[in-house]
């Protein structure tokens, strides 16, 4: 067992890789099969060649190779030229204190960093430090530390104290939390979300699986703190001798059984489909112009978008496209390939060679230049069953078997629950007294309706509140329309949905909500272009204020059935209603032809 008492041993704590021999063998020429003798050689020899390279081609860089107790791998140095260098370069230069001479090397940032492989059974782990996991990210397993925790706890085991997830829906790309009180995955589990790191404190008993042993002075109560994400993170310092023993008990976890599914999407792998499969799925959709299921993210959206100050992409030759200091979007991106050059190579070449990275301006790094691919979210349905693949950060997910069923009947229940409603509604307000061919057609004719309001194109802050508002005495009827029930289809509306319901509670929460709503009913009366509104001012004002319930209504001009087959439109359909549930508002879907 390790021991984590004092010794005069150096001690550390260390985040613990595992590389992917898939992503190996694409970057290098692997000759040897996994299971034999020569493979973990190879593999080190072969990337730690490829780190060396690295370095030999950035400027001020210097390394030292190392070996030591089965550890082997490089300590290397790196300079970081500051993105206001050269302001303070000419405040040094033209100093007019007396006696001060510049230095030019003063205002470089110098960063050390390790890279150390570890072999281990038919396995190849490294532990870094420093800039060291920047270095070898291309050919680590992605979530290699989360995967270890279904292995490790129970979903009703009480560890969790604090998490950061990837949302498929709603205003909110990326979210973060912290508890007082640790909580168990089954609490956390959300089906709008992918775990990308948990931190959790767990007891002696998992201290014990992982080989971890307590002094005699340490409080029982004490915990074990570990941070999984793409790494295993154990926060108490290890000697290296700890650390062999603790990536031996690691290897062994692996082959555990799994106690619980850690998402509701599961590794496309599962589904023994293809990364080249789905990324051509994602090619095509490209070179059809359809962009809007793709967002640029970066490793956390929050980070990207909030903590750095200069953005950059560049080609496949390391040729500087946009330099912003603002967040690149994906649509910028692809705004860069004319539309009679979006073919299926060049996408591809944009998609797997084309980097975006993004600084802070003291010169540190917020995102690592990163491979557009690797940067986006998004999802494509991929063959005849239109199965929901979604993309996050380069990896491929699907809607996890074991929840497919209780999906479908949790759809049904939607489904049977809205159908009186929406005939209830639509009886009351004549919504489907019109015939229109599409979503368009269909919200412009509705303006001839005394009985309902149209707001549709009338946005504050870039955020549509509703197509069509109506009320009667218990509840406002917030209706969004959408040509056809599938996954893009079901992915838009739902997404202006939840955004609208986000919007609309805090904008009537806050100070300024009679304002909020003249200048909304001021849009909304632009959009009608001089013609009669069915309701003034102050009407509208005493009605969006008055308490009552907000109900979204979800209309569809085609494809809503009992039984779709779209099971990502499904999805989405029951976490938005899930959703708008816990604010208090309901949930309507309803055919519109």
């Amino acid at each position: 067992m390790i021991k984590t008492k004092e010794s005069d041993t150096a001690q550390a704590q260390f985040s613990i890789y595992k590389i992917s021999d898939e992503d190996v063998r694409k970057a290098c020429s692997i000759t040897h099969e996994t299971r034999e003798p020569e493979y973990a050689k190879e593999v080190i020899e072969s990337l730690t060649d490829k780190i060396i390279l690295e370095l030999k081609n950035r400027p001020g860089a210097g390394y030292n190779l190392v070996a030591h107790k089965g550890f082997s791998g490089l300590i290397f140095k790196t300079i970081h030229k500051p993105l206001w260098h050269d302001m303070a370069q000419e405040i040094l230069e033209h100093n007019e204190l007396e006696g001060e001479k510049p230095d030019r090397k003063f205002i470089l940032n110098v960063n050390i960093s390790y890279i150390l492989f570890y072999p281990c059974k038919h396995a190849v782990y490294v532990v870094t430090g420093g800039f060291g996991s920047h270095r070898i990210k291309a050919y680590v397993e992605k979530n290699f530390g989360l995967y270890l925790l279904p292995k490790l706890i129970t979903d009703s085991y009480p560890a969790v104290k604090s998490l950061m997830q990837n949302n498929l829906l709603g205003n909110q790309a990326a979210t973060q939390r912290t508890n007082k009180n640790s909580t168990s995955i089954f609490m956390e589990k959300d089906m709008n979300g992918i775990f990308r790191q948990i931190n959790i404190e767990a007891g002696r008993d998992i201290a014990e699986k992982l080989g971890i042993e307590f002094d005699e002075g340490e409080s029982p109560n004490k915990k074990l703190n570990m941070i999984n994400k793409d790494s295993l993170v154990i926060r108490r310092s290890l000697t290296l001798e700890e650390l062999k023993t603790l990536i031996s008990k690691v290897n062994g976890l692996e082959k555990a059984r799994d106690n619980f599914a850690l998402n509701y999407l599961v590794p496309a792998r599962k589904k023994r489909l293809k990364n080249s499969e789905l990324i051509n799925d994602l090619i095509n959709a490209l070179e059809v112009g359809e962009t809007g299921n793709f967002l640029l993210t970066g490793e956390n959206y929050t980070v990207y978008y909030s903590e750095a100050d200069n953005y950059i992409l560049k080609d496949e030759a390391g040729k500087e496209l946009l330099n912003k200091t603002e967040p690149i979007a994906f649509d910028d991106i692809i705004s860069l390939i004319p539309e009679s050059e979006r073919s299926h190579t060049a996408l591809q070449i944009m998609l797997k060679s084309w980097t975006i990275a993004a600084f802070r301006d003291d010169g540190s790094i917020v995102l690592q230049e990163t491979k557009v691919i690797d940067a986006i979210q998004g999802f494509v349905e991929h063959g005849e069953n239109k199965m929901p693949c979604i993309l996050f950060n380069g990896s491929w997910y699907v809607i996890d078997d074991k929840y497919a069923d209780h999906l479908t009947e949790d759809y049904k229940k939607i489904f049977d629950s809205s159908e009186a409603a929406a005939n209830a509604l639509s009886e009351e307000f004549g919504l489907l007294d019109c015939r229109a061919a599409n979503e368009d057609s269909f919200n412009t004719q509705l303006r001839k309706n005394k009985r309902v309001l149209v707001a549709h194109t009338a946005l504050v802050n870039n955020i549509e509140i509703a197509d069509v508002i109506f009320w009667d005495e218990d509840s406002i009827y917030l209706m969004h329309n959408k040509d056809k029930f599938s996954g893009q289809g079901a992915r838009d509306v739902v997404n202006q949905v939840l955004t609208s319901s986000e919007y609309l509670h805090q904008a009537l929460s806050s100070s300024d909500a009679q304002g909020f709503l003249e200048r909304y009913y001021d849009t909304i009366k632009s959009k009608y272009k001089g013609k009669a509104v069915p309701v003034n001012k102050e009407q509208f004002i005493s009605q969006m204020r008055s308490g009552k319930k907000f109900t979204y209504v979800i209309g569809y001009m085609n494809g809503l059935s009992r039984k779709s087959r779209s099971t990502y439109a499904k999805y989405l359909t029951v976490d938005a209603v899930r959703k708008l549930e816990a604010k208090g508002d309901k949930c309507i879907i309803m055919g519109l032809k």
